[in-house]
């Protein structure tokens, strides 16, 4: 009732502003009515100016030539992020800094056609994980710190890889032990167990990024049964025996935001991209498209719209 109420006073108050329009643009006014006075306002709209300097950036939408390129772009954060690493082990000079730098980009091109020209042919299990980006980036810049570096400076980016292959080991066994433990209701012995048997026993294949744990929780990988099941009661071996398992090889660093000219990227990083990019065909403007270049250096152009009021 009330909210019936409530639509006939919108549209009464509706109708009494119509009602009030038609009296302010008829003709004059009654004898005895009140005296409107009506003004005619004209809106132009000024020209859009370019502004005068960078204000904003702006977002492009892009389609990349072809699919190296397309790759290439999603594989240099990876090569960004991990050049960081490069820069803060083995603390390298600013002339080996370029050194790698060069020699990087050329790798990171190379990782990227190779994925292109692999990623669809039949490949067995160690293949697959092994056609990784992480993984070529990691032991590409390896080599070119054994090459560019001190045999010191090598030594201590080696041991810092291994740690991390190892932490990055016990962190996945332990998210797998936690979606195993969401079917079989672990008891806290079994869930140390099976850690340990998983990270004693570790294949990349099972896990090619800790995403791909979380994303793909319907199914388990293809973990033999000595590695978990020896831990289980039989109620659990039941539930164990029927869980669905694939190893799945999502490319969960394909990222569909890219920066373009990204503030936070390397000179020298930047120095070999543009200086690689000079005979790069340009990715060409599209509608919609796949991938989004957010190009750091472009700016949005002010328009300005000016109101003329005439009486």
């Amino acid at each position: 009732m009330r909210h019936r109420k409530l639509r006939m006073a919108l549209a009464l108050s509706n109708a009494v502003v119509v009602v009030t329009s038609a009296i302010a643009i008829g003709g004059p006014p009654q004898q005895g009515g009140t005296t409107v006075v009506v003004q005619k306002v004209e809106v132009k709209t000024a020209e859009a100016k370019p502004a005068a300097k960078a204000v904003a950036p702006m977002m492009k939408i892009a389609l990349p030539v072809n699919a190296a390129q397309n790759y290439l772009m999603r594989f240099r954060p990876i090569l960004r992020a991990e050049y960081h690493i490069v820069r803060a082990v083995c603390r390298p000079t600013p002339e080996q800094r370029k050194a790698i730098a060069r020699d990087a980009e050329k790798m990171v091109r190379k990782a990227a056609e190779d994925y292109v020209a692999k990623r669809n042919r039949p490949m067995k299990v160690a293949e697959r994980a092994a056609l990784d980006p992480r993984r070529q980036i990691r032991d590409g810049l390896a080599d070119l710190v054994a090459k560019h570096c001190s045999g010191e400076a090598a030594d201590r980016y080696r041991q810092e890889m291994a740690r991390r292959a190892e932490a990055r080991k016990r962190i996945a066994a332990r998210n797998l032990v936690v979606l195993l433990d969401q079917r079989l209701i672990l008891a806290p012995d079994q869930r140390v167990k099976i850690e340990g048997s998983l990270i004693e026993h570790w294949d990349d294949s099972w896990s090619p990024s800790l995403l791909s744990i979380g994303m793909n929780t319907r199914y388990f990988p293809t973990i033999p049964d000595p590695y978990i099941a020896p831990f289980l009661n039989e109620a659990q071996k039941t539930v164990w025996q029927a869980i669905p398992r694939a190893n799945f090889f999502s490319n969960t660093f394909d990222s569909r935001a890219v920066m373009r000219n990204d503030p936070l990227e390397d000179e020298e990083l930047r120095e070999a991209r543009l200086e690689a990019e000079k005979d790069d065909p340009k990715p060409a403007p599209i509608a919609n498209g796949p991938v989004l270049l957010f190009d750091a250096g472009a700016v949005a152009p002010a328009e300005k719209a000016a109101v003329k009021t005439k009486k």
